[in-house]
């Protein structure tokens, strides 16, 4: 009877979570929310219309989850934003340009 014992204590310890296992369950859960917390700031970010800044917190974001889904679109968002910031820049110093020529 001792020996069946045994085998059922050894097998159990098969489904028993390895320290291993348990460290990378915590880092696991630490980076989804350190994930979580910058996706809120990529998100406050955005709305402050730093769109270059918030483009690099969401590629952190996807680095420590990449299963976390953009739900509120932040990325295409701030893409579309810092398009439009270039463009209107451009538009501005063409702008500018133009009427340096005239003045002069």
């Amino acid at each position: 009877m001792g020996g069946s014992g045994q085998r059922i204590q050894r097998s159990a310890g098969l489904c028993t979570p390895t320290s291993a296992t348990r460290q990378s369950k915590l880092s696991l859960c630490e980076n989804r929310d350190k994930a979580a917390t910058l996706y809120v700031d990529a998100q406050r970010l955005c709305a402050d219309k730093k769109y270059y800044q918030t483009l690099q917190t969401l590629t952190k974001v996807s680095s420590l989850d990449p299963d976390l889904t953009d739900i509120d679109n932040i990325r295409v968002v701030a893409e579309c934003g810092q398009k439009y910031q270039r463009a209107l820049g451009e538009l501005q110093q063409h702008n500018q340009g133009g009427r340096s020529g005239i003045a002069a």
